[in-house]
């Protein structure tokens, strides 16, 4: 703790903190917005000075900064606190555990009622219908959700069996150093190392009741408006009734239209019994259901009536299985109120397609048709009202498939039978390895849970082929493929042999890379990284062991929002003591040229920076800082003399924008890049482009402008690709086609260099000649290969802009 400068006393023992344009006013034991400079007795104080919550070496161009220094590594130097109010929490995409089956965290919290906006911009809903897993694996209720916007560095845990998951760094994970002990503790993101284990529960409970599915419940939202094949059309009709009126005869009319004089008598009898505003329902109908007894179907459905209620046995779990593996629902063109289900396999799976054949007559009383196929035979259903249920319980198309909720809530032989049918519809069994892919992010999800669920450890894969590929003379687009595979031996041999006693191989047992114990499995890490994130996070409140699973793994949460709050309610700041002569003499150690001042905003701990800036110019070290550009011009013109670069970032043009995400205003951050620019700061600028947020409005064009008339068009400007969605979860990430377009708005504005943010290995993020387009610094990744000379362009000699190392 150190006394804070930049702030103005006031009366009554409230003091102004002047760093940041929230110019907080504070009372006395109370901290500001960020959560970090609190007033004691009237005295403003700085909370995290010498407190390092981050250290790292980065490439430089990760800040970004593509023209300073390039080439080059900084020592990352960052605190607690934000005075954009950051919460600890995980990405909207998370996934979470519900009694349904798998969900994402950000739509649960879409899920709430009772929204109430707290400090710092944050949202509260209440849960009223969720439940959700525990460390422990028992079901709790979820009692509340927060949502809030965060800028900085997030922690990417990649474990070896789950998918890899994203958190702010001081969310809690549970965790184990030693598993055979058994001992478990809950560390910071931020504190793992590659020798803990993650926690994962091993035990879990069935339902045992049966469950029979009632068919009018689930198609009851699928009754539908349907057009009429009908001859006339509304112009026609008031023709009618205008010459009807006037007294002419239905031969007459007839005549006039071409159409039969019974018909026109009809049609009048028709009318003389509808209203006025009735009159759509000669053109317009409603395929209502029908029942007879235990029978349903569609009104415009043919016959027969199939079952009402079907009972999910193994039979009926088979067949689901099959339908998420090999089925389709198709819709009939000509006939808009007629679908069919359809099972395709190859001609040499005999087994399942009698199978499948058999089922669907036994279940719906309607016999199928074979349709054989130049690639394969199918099985198809014509039946509307049994086409829709399987489309409502399993999705609709095969990137929108999953486990439908009922097999959630089944029992373990039930669960059992709808994965052995899924494996014999699309799985592969090899030796050592029983292996499903699907384009569904959401199936392979919950086919990983539903094995999780039933004592086995599965592995999680994504893979990205290429984008197109040419299958028999055909060009055709390719998906993410998610990959679930049953890899160890006995797992394997378990789930195809339930029943009968295994033996494992000495081999199979030396590849085993988790640790077990009868509760728990303990996954080693694979990986740890940082990256950049903007966007909303989220967290989660349960009630009793106050834990939940996060992408399979056992983490804690938040008790209530209060703790959520971290700094900003009288918690304990977290930090490692490094001085700033140990930052400057770790800079000095690894040789770097220059100190960053990054991942949260360096404006909240000013002090600190500024004695750390001041000794790194002495030793003829750069300071850098990565801002969100809300410093006040006093805060600013303090460090000046030692700043040698800043990257701000200019999230958008629309100060209704910054109000609603950031709980801040525009105006101060166009006000700190013409400061850092009349200054001589070198300075960059970056805009993560968010769909429907960044690119509405023109945005995009007056940041372009703004840069070019007020900071010069040598100014960089970084457009970056949005990942995950920004506010709500079917968002998609920032397409590159978009950011494509960003670029180009950039250069039409007459901006020399405008990159194109998280593409990895795009040609959008060389630099090239602003004069005759020669590349100059070739980048992928992090690496860079430099071809200019001096800063100059090799061909027409062109000034690059660039400020460059010299040891």
């Amino acid at each position: 703790m150190k006394q804070a400068i930049l702030y103005e006393k006031l009366g009554n023992n409230l003091v102004k903190c002047e760093v940041c344009s929230h110019n907080c006013i504070i009372a006395p034991d109370k901290k500001g917005l960020c959560g970090v400079r609190e007033n004691k007795n009237g005295e403003l104080f700085s909370l995290v000075y010498g407190k390092a919550i981050a250290i790292n070496l980065d490439p430089i161009e990760k800040k970004p900064f593509f023209h300073f220094l390039p080439g080059t590594y900084s020592l990352s130097v960052a605190t607690m606190g934000c005075n954009f109010s950051c919460l600890h929490c995980f990405t909207p995409s998370t996934i979470i555990i519900t009694e349904r089956g798998v969900d994402t965290i950000a739509s649960i919290f879409e899920s709430g009622v009772n929204g109430k906006l707290k400090t710092g911009n944050t949202l509260l809903k209440d849960i009223p219908n969720h439940k959700t897993i525990t460390h422990s694996g028992k079901l709790s209720k979820v009692l509340r959700a927060s949502e809030h916007y965060y800028n900085g560095n997030l922690i990417k845990i990649k474990p070896f069996y789950s998918p890899a998951i994203k958190c702010t760094p001081e969310h809690k994970l549970f965790v184990s150093t030693n598993p055979i002990s058994g001992k478990i503790q809950k560390i910071k993101a931020r504190k793992l190392t590659n020798q803990h284990y993650l926690v994962m529960p091993k035990k879990y409970n069935f339902p045992s009741s049966n469950i029979i599915i009632d068919l009018k419940e689930i198609l009851k939202d699928r009754i539908s408006i349907f057009k009429k094949r009908t001859k006339i059309t509304p112009k026609i009709i008031e023709k009618i009734m205008t010459m009807l009126e006037n007294g002419y005869t239905s031969r007459q009319i007839g005549q006039t239209f071409n159409f039969h004089p019974t018909y026109i008598r009809h049609l009048h009898a028709k009318l003389r019994k509808l209203g006025k505003n009735d009159l759509s329902t000669l053109f317009f109908g409603q395929n209502v259901l029908m029942e007879n007894g235990d029978f349903i179907k569609f009104k415009e459905e043919r016959k027969p009536f199939i079952p009402r209620f079907i009972k999910l046995d193994k039979k009926f779990a088979r067949l689901l299985g099959y339908y998420c593996a090999e089925g389709c629902v198709r819709k009939n063109k000509n006939r808009p109120n007629t679908f069919n289900v359809t099972f395709t396999f190859g001609a040499h799976e005999k087994k399942q397609i009698k199978e499948v054949e058999k089922v669907l007559y036994e279940i719906f009383r309607v016999r199928p048709y074979i349709e054989n196929r130049r690639t394969g035979v199918a099985i198809v259903l014509t039946k509307a009202s049994a086409a829709l249920l399987f489309k409502t319980l399993c999705g609709d198309g095969a990137r929108n498939k999953k486990v439908p909720d009922i097999i959630n809530s089944a029992s373990k032989e039930i669960v059992h039978a709808f994965l052995s049918a899924y494996v014999d519809g699309d799985g592969c069994i090899l030796t050592d390895v029983i292996s499903i892919n699907t384009v569904s992010k959401n199936l392979a999800l919950g086919i990983y849970w539903l094995w999780l669920k039933m004592g086995f450890l599965p592995r999680y894969y994504e893979w990205q082929p290429i984008s197109q590929k040419k299958i028999e003379e055909r060009v055709v687009n390719q998906s993410t493929l998610y990959y679930v595979k049953l890899g160890t031996e006995k797992f394997k041999k378990q789930f195809l042999s339930p029943n009968k006693k295994i033996k494992v191989s000495e081999k199979s047992k030396q590849n085993i890379r988790f640790v077990e114990n009868k509760s728990y499995y303990f996954i080693p890490i694979f990986e740890i990284s940082r990256e950049e994130y903007s966007g909303p996070v989220y967290n989660l409140e349960i009630k009793g062991d106050h834990s939940y699973l996060a992408n399979f793994i056992a983490v804690g949460n938040c008790q209530n929002y209060d703790i959520s709050q971290g700094p900003k309610e009288n918690k304990q700041i977290s930090g490692e003591d490094l001085s700033p002569s140990d930052i400057v003499k770790l800079a000095i150690k690894h040789k770097v040229p220059s100190i960053s001042y990054t991942y949260t905003e360096p404006s909240i701990f000013i002090e600190y920076a500024l004695e750390t800036m001041k000794l790194a110019k002495k030793q003829r070290i750069k300071n850098t800082w990565v801002t969100n550009g809300y410093l006040t011009e006093k805060a600013l013109k303090t460090i000046a003399h030692y700043l040698n670069a800043a990257n701000v970032d200019l999230k958008f043009f629309d100060n209704d924008m910054y109000k609603k995400v950031c709980n801040a205003q525009l105006q101060p951050v166009l006000n700190t890049l013409k400061l850092i620019k009349k200054l001589k700061i070198w300075l960059e600028v970056t805009t993560l482009v968010i769909p429907g947020y960044t690119n509405i409005n023109n945005q995009l064009e007056k940041i372009a402008e703004f840069i070019k008339k007020e900071l010069g068009s040598e100014t960089p400007w970084h457009v970056s690709r949005f990942y995950p969605c920004y506010k709500m979860s079917d968002v998609s990430p920032t397409s590159s086609e978009l950011i494509h377009q960003a670029v180009k708005i950039g250069q039409k504005a007459g901006l020399k260099y405008v990159y194109a943010g998280n593409l990895p290995n795009d040609d959008g993020e060389n630099t090239y000649c602003p004069k005759c387009q020669t590349l100059i610094i070739q980048r992928t990744g992090y690496d860079i290969k430099k071809s200019d000379k001096d800063g100059l362009c090799p061909k027409c000699g062109e000034k690059i802009d660039l400020i460059i190392y010299k040891s």
